[in-house]
This record gives C-alpha cells, structure tokens and sequence, in this order.
C-alpha cells in the first residue's frame, strides 16, 4: 500500500469506530434521544478534533508524520470518551464542548505527540516513545472520564 491508501483506511476504520461508539453509547446516555444524542457525540469528537489540528503543530504535531490524520479521528474518539462523563451526569452541552476542546488541547495532544513520535526521536531522559498501538493515549482518555 502507498503511504495516502495506509492513511486513507486508518482515517475510514477510526471515523468507523466512532460512529459505532456514539450510536451504542446513545441507548446508555439519559439525557436524550439517539437522533440528539448521536450527533452531540460527534460535535464533541468534532471539538477534540479542532484542538488536535489547533495545537498540534505547536507542539510538534508534524513530528507524528504520516499519522498526523489518523490521530486527528483518535483526538476526536479520545474527546469523545470523557465527554461521556459529562453527560452522563447532566452537563450542559456548551460545557460538555468546551471540556472536549479543553481536555484534547491539554491532556490529549501532549501525549499524543510524545506517544505517536517517530521511532528515531528520543524523549524524555534519552528514552523512546512508548505505546505506539495507542492505547495510552485512549486509557488517558478513560481516566479523564
């Protein structure tokens, strides 16, 4: 595969696997009907989305190269997931969003910078980056929630 066609079915799978969490988790979210419940899910992956492309570049977003769009969908999954919290327990949606954007910006896009690097880079105390199937990052996710 070329580099665009690996990209491409990353993109597809993670926007699929979004897709898939917000309808299921729209039967276990009180607040509203699956047809208001699933499109909020996607504004705040939406929302984690932007802060990923926002500040990414800032803070080393090229270094994750060919990734870069892949984790943009995993921003917005990752935004997703704690916005779930929120929701569950009555929070607004302004707030809801501003919490996604909030948390992507502060605690999602550092880790995925460092967690996503290429290989060649060392981080922190001469070591590498870790965990490059990404779940430190969603598990960063869960924690937030």
């Amino acid at each position: 595969m070329t580099h665009w066609s690996e990209t491409v079915v990353a993109v597809v799978a993670l926007l699929g696997v979004l897709v898939a969490l917000a309808v299921v988790d729209a039967r276990m979210l009180p607040a509203a009907p699956w047809t208001r419940s699933v499109p909020f899910s996607l504004a705040c992956a939406a929302a984690g989305m932007v802060a990923w492309l926002a500040i990414a570049p800032f803070i080393g977003g090229p270094a994750v190269g060919q990734l870069f769009l892949p984790v943009t969908v995993l921003a917005g999954i990752a935004a997703y997931l704690p916005s779930i919290a929120v929701r569950a327990v009555g929070g607004r949606p302004v707030a809801t969003l501003v919490f996604a954007v909030l948390w992507s910006a502060l605690v999602f896009a550092p880790v995925a910078v460092v967690t996503f690097g290429p290989l060649g880079l060392t981080g922190a105390f001469g070591t590498d980056p870790v965990d490059h199937g990404g779940s430190l990052v969603m598990n960063v996710a869960a924690g937030a929630a």
